[in-house]
């Protein structure tokens, strides 16, 4: 704007000067040719300064500012997914393999070891000077002086006693075809042993033997009695010694 007007004040300036110029020149011709006659100076249509025209400026169009960035919202960094394991069950222990217990009472069974009973009641007298008379029980007589053993089931029975009833010797030994039948037959066993001791018809040295020297013994299904004067103890090592 400042420029504009000052062009227009310069302008103005030289068409007044250019006016000033041509009157001056026709004054003087004027005067020359007619000395003493009025001129008549046409009056300059002199604007003044402020009255200049000047050409209406152009509104310059408004500056487009930049548009401001649009500011998003800071995105935060998503936090890792944790990774998620499978859970490990605790490894499960091997059961603890208790042993088999057995019936409170019942003795421990063994495997059969194939002992031979008679083969074995052979080897007892050796020498047939000494050796008492034996013969085998019959079955009356077995049922006789041990009632109910001959109803449980065996695999072997061996039983013998002295021909002479005033010699304390009898042997009777047997094999359990089952275990639980083992403190049936000690009761058996046991209780031709009392008998024999309370019996009063007895001599007193059979009553002393069979008190002292008779003897119940067990080895798995194998169950014997032993009562042999003055040889017992070696009997039932020997006896013991086969399991």
């Amino acid at each position: 704007m400042k420029h504009i007007r000052i062009l227009s004040l310069s302008l103005a300036l030289v068409m007044l000067l250019a006016a000033c110029g041509k009157n001056n020149s026709d004054n003087q011709s004027g005067s020359a040719s007619q000395p003493d006659a009025s001129v008549s100076m046409p009056e300059a249509d002199v604007s003044a300064p402020g009255d200049v025209s000047q050409p209406e400026a152009e509104t310059p169009a408004p500056e487009e500012k930049p548009e401001a960035p649009e500011v998003k919202p800071e995105q935060k960094p998503e936090a890792p997914t944790p990774e998620v394991k499978p859970e490990q069950k605790p490894e499960t222990p091997a059961p603890e393999v208790k042993p088999e217990e057995k019936p409170e009472g019942q003795p421990e069974v063994p495997a059969p070891v194939g002992v031979d009973l008679e083969v074995f009641y052979q080897t007892i007298f050796t020498d047939p000077d000494n050796a008492p008379m034996m013969e085998a029980f019959p079955a009356e007589g077995l049922d006789a002086f041990y009632p109910g053993l001959t109803g449980i089931q065996t695999n072997q029975r061996v039983a013998y006693m002295a021909s002479i009833s005033a010699v304390p010797c009898e042997i009777v030994m047997v094999e359990c075809a089952n275990a639980a039948d083992v403190t049936a037959v000690k009761a058996i066993l046991q209780t031709r042993i009392d008998a024999q001791v309370n019996n009063q018809y007895n001599y007193p040295m059979v009553i002393e033997a069979w008190e002292k020297e008779a003897k119940v013994v067990t080895n798995g299904n194998f169950v014997a009695l032993f009562v042999i004067s003055g040889m017992t103890d070696q009997v039932v090592s020997n006896f013991n010694a086969l399991f």
